[in-house]
């Protein structure tokens, strides 16, 4: 997982009460046509379901944060800590 270069953090964190995703994302199988991509005919609902909700919460541009929380657009953040 990539880590956010202003907080150190990583930019997606799984509790360790995620227990069905941690045990099934690294079992899903790829695509045998696109490696890039995972195959739709297998078990990917957990998948499906992360991808949702991390679509749910997108930013204007990725180099859109100030650590020193000064907004650089006119959509202000709900949750500082999270960026949305």
């Amino acid at each position: 997982m990539q880590v956010d270069e202003f907080t150190e953090e990583p930019r997606l964190v799984f509790f360790n009460t995620c227990t069905n995703v941690t045990a099934q994302l690294p079992s899903i199988p790829l695509d045998k046509k696109n490696p890039e991509d995972i195959d739709t005919l297998s078990e990917d609902h957990l998948y499906d379901a992360l991808r949702y909700g991390i679509m749910s919460r997108p930013r204007f541009s990725l180099f859109d944060y100030d650590p020193r929380g000064v907004p650089t657009h006119s959509m202000p953040m709900a949750d500082a800590t999270f960026g949305y």
